[in-house]
């Protein structure tokens, strides 16, 4: 097999999958890296799938209001509460850590339990940054972590040595994005691809690649589309990354 050229690396990553929520209801199941689940895939979890999936949209609210702040304050951002109720991830929010825990209360009084189908990458630590959509004009945000989705396709972003770039990909119906990414350099790194944990996409997997920036200098990434047989080809997802 020829050698790759030396500004070249190409990586290809096995995806893990985790069993789960086989039967359509709620359910979880332990594994290290996914939270701490601990039901038992099949178990009936669901008496009334309505009430829970509006106690679940009640909590993202909830969180997403609880982790407004203010630029430039003191303590904020250090409470330790649930990201979502899938595999029991957990993020940080700046208030309202009562008012969270009693949504998750009732959550499971009414006989609700977690969803468990993929990985749980949880932040070790949130800063206050700029957010217009807040209003504090701040959000609580993970620290040396960047977010990136379909809608980063084609941009160009800045990170620092150290920090993490975390993409995340739906797949559009028919055809999924690669396990395969393509990196120019050698300035970042592929920590892993896997499957987040969340709720399934009905067209295909949901994959998240997870970049580390390792030394300054310009990265450009590249993330292939891979049609079903008679389905229609699409652009690679691309995104370049400047590490100052």
């Amino acid at each position: 097999m020829p050698r790759p050229r030396p500004w070249f690396l190409l990586a290809s990553l096995c995806v893990g999958f985790v069993a789960g929520c086989g039967s359509g209801r709620p359910v979880a199941i332990n594994r290290p890296d996914a939270g701490t689940g601990v039901d038992a895939p099949g178990h009936d979890a669901s008496p009334d799938g309505a009430i829970c999936s509006g106690i679940m949209t009640e909590y993202a609210a909830a969180l997403k209001i609880a982790q407004e702040c203010t630029l430039g304050g003191a303590n904020q951002c250090a409470l330790q509460v649930r990201a979502s109720f899938f595999c029991s991830c957990t993020t940080f929010a700046n208030s309202n850590a009562d008012g969270l825990s009693a949504i998750v209360t009732r959550f499971q009084d009414n006989g609700c339990r977690d969803q468990c189908t993929g990985s749980c990458l949880m932040p070790r630590a949130a800063s206050c940054s700029a957010d217009t959509i807040s209003s504090t004009g701040g959000r609580c945000l993970p620290t040396n972590l960047v977010n990136l989705d379909a809608t980063s396709n084609g941009g160009t972003i800045a990170v620092g040595v150290g920090d993490e770039v975390d993409i995340t990909l739906a797949s559009p119906a028919p055809g999924s994005y690669s396990t395969t990414v393509t990196l120019s350099t050698d300035k970042a790194t592929i920590l892993e691809v896997t499957i987040p944990a969340g709720p399934p996409n009905a067209n295909g997997p949901t994959r998240l690649y997870r970049l580390r920036a390792m030394s300054t200098g310009t990265v450009q990434v590249q993330i292939p589309f891979e049609p079903i047989a008679s389905g229609p080809s699409r652009p690679s997802f691309s995104v370049t990354i400047n590490i100052p």
